[in-house]
């Protein structure tokens, strides 16, 4: 359930949210139960949900959905409803896993080419003191490795899968 307003961008629904709102979302995530799933929305990604079904349900399905492009703050505007603030996955990335490291949560790292993932991860743990990296993985793998992909996921402990 959103607990944000929002404003329907060809059919997506994008929260209208300040970065400080959606890293208060994340940190109440990490106290659930269950997994949630945030979105940096960009308009490429819209284009791609209008071709591709479930890649929009993916979208419509997720907890908080944020404004990474430019060009959904422009959207936003000439709808006569502004969105708060283009929140990047960068900056919204690299607050969040301050916030993990000071309360001693964890993260996966997973997509890019070989060795990003893995890079990124060695770069984060000597950049934010306390940070847990407890894997990382690329993202070009075949289908029929997806489901020991998962388990290794799952069987780490990661509080945070971060995905590119």
């Amino acid at each position: 359930m959103k607990n944000y307003e929002t404003i329907n961008i060809l059919g997506i629904s994008v929260d209208k949210v300040t970065k400080a709102e959606a890293l208060a979302a994340f940190e109440g995530f990490l106290e659930e139960e269950h997994c949630s799933q945030i979105v940096t929305l960009n308009p490429e990604m819209i284009l791609e949900a209008q071709e591709n079904s479930e890649f929009n349900k993916l979208l419509i399905d997720s907890e908080l959905v944020f404004p990474d492009g430019i060009g959904l703050v422009y959207a936003s505007k000439i709808k006569h409803q502004p969105l708060s603030e283009r929140v990047t996955g960068i900056d919204f990335t690299r607050s969040a896993l301050e916030l993990l490291a000071k309360k001693g949560k964890s993260a996966y790292f997973l997509g890019a080419k070989p060795g990003i993932a893995e890079a990124a991860a060695r770069n984060v743990e000597k950049e934010i003191p306390g940070l847990k990296v407890v894997g990382a993985r690329d993202g070009y793998f075949k289908a029929e490795d997806e489901e020991e992909i998962i388990n290794e996921i799952n069987n780490s402990g990661a509080d945070f899968l971060c995905l590119a």
